[in-house]
């Protein structure tokens, strides 16, 4: 391609100064292809004959805005270069359009796909704009494209997914897009300078892990996309928001990712039933908020550690959320529920050096309890609403621990007039009007909750299958004091029941070998409980269910047959071992922990067989 545009603006920008035998052409102003076919203005180095194919003829030293359809736009390697502002080609509602063969650089935007549907992209190179690829769109048709891994963003490859299914992307690329997709794993790549770091849209069941998503205006973008887990991504720098889940992207999880320095760490706009946990979240400025939740009912939001220069947790317009055990410290509101939010449960939570605690404006029927309070200068709770909202769970269960409370504990009796002490006050907290703790606590709450999480070695196996299947599960303390729960593990291939005790903030790990070979071609339920202990409130996560499939050889999705989507999932696992980011247990078909041809084998003799 025509580099010498490229390597004089290296130079500029990196010494600082522009050498006397190096000329750049001036802004010759944005260029139109207007609706007609016309180019404007005429003078520009682009040429047609059939107002279809529109070719350059030399580089261009400003903006291309592309207003018309059914066209065909080639660059002839040349480059589209801007000042530092500005999109350098953008399409806004076009529609069967092609642009190939370019260089984008020095533009606030490079390339941006604007609910336009059908465009073609071919080896188009985007590098040192801001953000150098932007789809952005309201229906799934503005989605659909054909861009493929010839185009770049800063020399790595784009990877824009479409209609795919059980596929892991490169860890090379520069741009992730999973558009009408299912069970997509997108592990250990850096993405960044892009509007959107990876665009989710219209897909499901997905992975987005162990990423550095770093310097996009929105580092993951859900839209319309629901059941996927965004888990162990360094997210930081996005200008706008490090984790979106928008319009109808529901039930997604967001856990253990470390979110810094976005508008808002993690945001969900009109979407429900997502769970955002034990997250890192911090960010400093103005106006900048931890996690932000916009007319989304029923989302869970629990153990993150929250630090911002505003608002740590805001719930705006947004009914129904559980806020639980989140360590909510140094921001100026640590939770601000605005605006035609009630009936939300706000529990177990530490609200320590804010300015306010909580802070509650026209929101009624939420209930705050069992929370600790502790030196938020301001105040530890402020409420403006016209009815009141509930501070406490009644007795003997309590309300919440406020530092600054000065009562006596010398009663006891829901009416705090029995003698003898119970560890509540003898009188109310008064937090605003009609808005009263009634059973303030005289010692920070401790928490009592214990949790299960399990995991198998592989969930789809063949008939026959001679191997001990391992699964383990870790029982999780995570209060300060030892707690004594009752674990029951139960299938069809084996049945176990003991008694545990934890120590403060233990985890403890059990491993079961299970015997399958016996087992018929079907699906079979794994569970395990552990009992909740008392004064646990959240026992939601007290229990763990696995669904074991049991197959014919050379089925690796566990759909009772084998197909070319069985074929293309150990073709993308091939080479790995045990440990490897790519590696597939499900096409480890043979159980050697390695994928190889003996696997391919497998599933190559099985080939065309369906269970009837």
């Amino acid at each position: 391609m025509k580099r010498l545009a490229f390597w004089a603006t290296i130079i500029f920008f990196s010494m600082g100064m522009l050498a006397t035998n190096i000329h750049f052409a001036k802004a010759s102003g944005t260029v139109y292809i207007r609706a007609d076919g016309s180019i404007d203005p005429t003078s520009a180095p682009i040429s047609t004959v059939d107002n279809v194919t529109y070719t350059f003829s030399d580089s261009i030293y400003d903006s291309i805005v592309i207003e018309r359809d059914n066209i065909i736009v080639d660059g002839a390697n040349y480059t589209v270069q801007g000042s530092g502002s500005g999109t350098g080609i953008y399409l806004s509602n076009r529609n069967n359009a092609t642009i190939k063969n370019v260089e984008i650089l020095g533009f606030s935007y490079g390339l941006r796909l604007y609910r336009s549907s059908n465009i073609m992209l071919k080896h188009d190179e985007m590098f040192f704009n801001t953000f150098n690829f932007d789809v952005t769109g309201g229906t799934i048709s503005h989605f659909i494209h054909d861009i493929d891994a010839s185009n770049s963003v800063n020399g790595k490859p784009i990877y824009y997914l479409v209609n795919l299914r059980g596929v892991s992307v490169p860890s090379d690329a520069g741009y992730v897009a999973l558009v009408n997709s299912t069970d997509i794993i997108v592990d250990g790549a850096t993405l960044e300078n892009n509007v959107q770091g990876v665009l989710l849209a219209y897909t499901t069941n997905s992975f987005i892990t162990r990423n550095i998503i770093v310097n996009n205006s929105y580092g993951i973008w859900c839209f319309e996309s629901y059941s996927n887990v965004i888990s162990g991504n360094s997210i930081e720098d996005n200008s706008q928001a490090g984790v979106s889940l928008d319009w109808h992207s529901s039930e997604n999880t967001v856990c253990v990712n470390t979110v810094l320095n976005s508008r808002w760490g993690i945001a969900i706009s009109y979407s429900s039933d997502n769970t955002i946990r034990e997250n890192r979240i911090e960010s400093y400025g103005v106006n900048k908020i931890g996690v932000y939740i916009y007319e989304s009912p029923y989302n869970i939001v629990y153990r993150n550690d929250i630090k911002t220069d505003w608002n740590g947790i805001y719930v705006f317009w947004s009914p129904k959320q559980l806020i639980y055990q989140n360590y909510i410290t140094g921001n100026n509101r640590g939770i601000y529920i605005s605006y035609s939010s009630p009936n939300n449960t706000i529990l177990e939570n530490v609200f320590q050096d804010n300015d306010e605690g909580i802070h509650m404006e026209h929101s009624e029927y939420n209930h705050v309890y069992h929370n600790n309070f502790i030196n938020n200068t301001y105040r530890h709770a402020t409420c403006w609403t016209s009815s009141p909202n509930t501070w406490d769970d009644g007795y003997p269960s309590g309300g919440n621990y406020w530092n600054d409370y000065n009562g006596t504990d010398f009663y006891c009796g829901p009416y705090q007039n029995e003698t003898g002490s119970d560890g509540i006050g003898d009188t109310p907290y008064n937090i605003y009007q009609d808005n009263i703790d009634n059973f303030p606590l005289m010692n920070p709450y401790a928490v009592h909750d214990i949790e299960i999480k399990g995991s198998i070695e592989k969930t789809v196996v063949p008939e026959g299958y001679s191997k001990q299947l391992f699964i383990n599960f870790t029982i999780a303390n995570h209060g300060q004091q030892a707690e004594t729960t009752n674990f029951t593990l139960h299938s069809e291939m084996l049945h176990y029941n003991t008694i545990l005790t934890l120590q403060g903030n233990e985890n403890l790990l059990l491993v079961f070998a299970l015997n399958v070979s016996e087992l018929a071609k079907g699906n079979y339920s794994i569970s395990a409980t552990i009992m909740p202990v008392q004064g646990e409130t959240i026992t939601a996560d007290n229990g763990y269910t696995e669904n074991l499939v049991i197959t014919i050889p050379g089925d690796v999705d566990g759909d009772f047959d084998v197909d070319i989507f069985d074929i293309v999932r150990i073709t993308n696992a091939y080479a790995t071992k045990i440990g490897d980011l790519k590696f597939n247990p499900q096409s480890d078909l043979d159980g050697d922990g390695v994928i190889t041809i003996f696997d391919v084998v497998i599933c190559a003799s099985h080939y065309g067989q369906e269970d009837p």
